[in-house]
Formats: structure tokens, C-alpha cells, sequence
């Protein structure tokens, strides 16, 4: 019965695409834009493994993307959108090129209804949307629609970083951390009361308290830590709930970042029955799994 609800919301979203263009292209470069005037985004796609729809809004609050909602039974409690994969998709829809109409055939033998992935975006001068059916049958090219009725045949570098998209999984922040490490000016790094780690920048280099150089390559930590890709993330369940009361009781580690920030970022990291957990208390109410080899670094502090 969920999946029937699922499969109706996304099929009565699908009939709003197709709304907004004339059926004819204006030219062969119909999508050129600024990336930077787009306000909304929202992406119709399938999981590669079991093939469902969902329905993805994401939306630019404060100059940063997030990602609004999804149209799947998951509870998304952490919004972070993966900005750099979002503008690269806005900036590659210039280079989409119309080259002629495409076959007279049912849009269903087309991959284009329902589509496989189905695009609307909005600037401040009004909306456009695409529909991706089909490639040619030599593959330079793919099946579109703008407008539920006629087809082109087009090519550009946007349809190959589209086919990345394997799931809305792949819409979201990538790491469990997104500051910049250009951001951090200092680092403090405890196991339980005991502090492991303290650092600061200090010109070129990193000083302790005292100012003294440290002698444990702090960059390559930070890196560690920033550049950490989240395996699963683990949303606002009871699951979430009791794991994060473990890790603020019990932490293997607590970590503080601060620098060019709002806020300092407090983060903690536990190992619990063979796996890495990590709580960044700027994104709550989720529970990050991570890889443990990425961060054997800190056994060694």
C-alpha cells in the first residue's frame, strides 16, 4: 500500500512537468543560465538497484543548497544538498544541444513516460523543465521532451553527469563534515578528559598552547576528518536517538573545531559493535557510519 502511494505521488508529479515552455525550442542551446539565479530545483529519477522513483525538491536558503524533501518513506532530518554536484548540473545544462525532432514513436518506447529522469528549475524570471528518455541508437545522443508531446534528439556533457546520479542518496552532502579546513584555526582532539590533541595556526605553521610547533601533521588530520565520506546515514529514528545518547555519554573521542565559523563545530566519534559512528552537532538528528581506516590517524595521537 506505501509503495502504491509512493509510485501515485510521483506519477501526480510528474504531470506538473510540462507546464511552463512552448512546444517549439526558441534555439539549440535552450538552457543556458546562471547557475547562481536558480532558486529551485527539483529531480525525478529512479534507484539503479531497484529501480523505484523518487521525487527530490531542493531548494537555495541563504545561498545554500538543501535538500528540501523526498518523495520516498524516509524521514530526512539532516537537509545538507551536494552543492558541488547541484551547480555542476545547473552550469552543464548550457551545454545541452537540440540537434533535430526526434522519432515519431510513443513516448513510452521513448524512455519518456514515465521519463528516466525528469528536471524543473527557477530563476527569478520564471520556470523551465526537461524530460530524459532514451539514448539514440548510436548513443551520441538522448531522447528529450519539454513539453509532453514533441521529442528532440540532443547531446552535452549535462547527460553523462546526470547517469552519476544512481540515487537521491547522491543529492546529499557527500561528507559528514562541509566546512572548509581554510576555515579551522583550531583543533582539540580528547578521549575522554584526556586531551590528545590541541592546536592552532600560528602564521604557516600549527602551535601548541605555547605557541611551539606541533609535531603531529595537523593538515593531514584535518583532512581526515573533513574529507570523510559518510557510508550510511542513520536519520531521526529510535535507532538515531539511542545511538547518539551513547555518543554523548561515551565518546572514543570528542572533537572541537573552531576558527571562521559561526559556531565551533563540536563533533564526536564512538566505535560500537565493529562499526564507526560520528555525531556532528551541526547537523542533528542523524548519526553518521563512517569508515574506521580513514581515521586511524587519531590512534596514533
Amino acid at each position: 500500500m506505501a509503495k502504491s502511494r509512493l509510485v501515485g505521488c510521483v506519477l501526480v508529479s510528474l504531470q506538473f512537468f510540462g507546464c511552463f515552455l512552448s512546444r517549439t525550442p526558441v534555439d539549440d542551446h535552450p538552457f543556458s543560465l546562471n547557475p547562481e539565479q536558480v532558486e529551485e530545483f527539483t529531480i525525478l529519477g529512479h534507484d539503479s538497484g531497484s529501480n523505484s522513483p523518487w521525487l527530490a525538491r531542493l531548494n537555495k536558503k541563504q545561498g545554500t543548497w538543501e535538500l528540501d524533501s523526498i518523495s520516498t518513506s524516509t524521514t530526512l532530518s539532516d537537509h545538507r544538498a551536494n552543492e558541488t554536484l547541484i551547480l555542476h548540473l545547473l552550469d552543464s545544462l548550457g551545454s545541452v544541444q537540440i540537434h533535430q525532432p526526434g522519432p515519431s514513436a510513443p513516448l513510452g518506447s521513448l524512455g519518456l513516460a514515465p521519463p528516466q529522469f525528469a528536471l524543473r528549475w527557477r530563476t527569478p524570471t520564471g520556470s523551465q523543465e526537461m524530460k530524459i528518455g532514451n539514448p539514440s541508437q548510436d548513443r551520441s545522443q538522448v531522447t528529450i521532451s519539454r513539453d509532453d508531446q514533441s521529442t528532440w534528439l540532443a547531446s552535452g556533457t549535462f547527460f553523462s553527469l546526470l547517469r552519476q546520479i544512481q540515487s537521491w542518496q547522491d543529492l546529499r552532502a557527500p561528507t559528514w563534515i562541509t566546512e572548509s579546513p581554510d576555515d579551522i584555526e583550531e583543533l582539540t582532539i580528547q578521549a575522554g578528559k584526556k586531551t590528545l590533541l590541541y592546536a592552532q595556526r600560528d602564521g604557516d605553521h600549527w602551535g601548541d598552547v605555547s605557541h611551539r610547533a606541533v609535531k603531529k601533521d595537523v593538515d593531514l588530520i584535518l583532512d581526515s576528518l573533513i574529507h570523510h565520506s559518510w557510508k550510511k546515514i542513520i536519520e531521526s529514528t529510535p535507532e538515531a536517538s539511542a545511538l547518539q545518547k551513547i555518543l554523548k555519554e561515551k565518546p572514543d573521542y570528542s572533537i572541537t573545531l573552531s576558527g571562521r565559523l559561526k559556531h565551533p563545530l563540536q563533533l564526536v566519534l564512538k566505535k560500537q559493535g565493529g562499526t564507526l559512528y560520528g555525531l556532528n552537532q551541526a547537523r542533528p538528528g542523524c548519526v553518521f557510519i563512517l569508515n574506521e581506516a580513514k581515521l586511524e590517524i587519531l590512534k596514533r595521537l
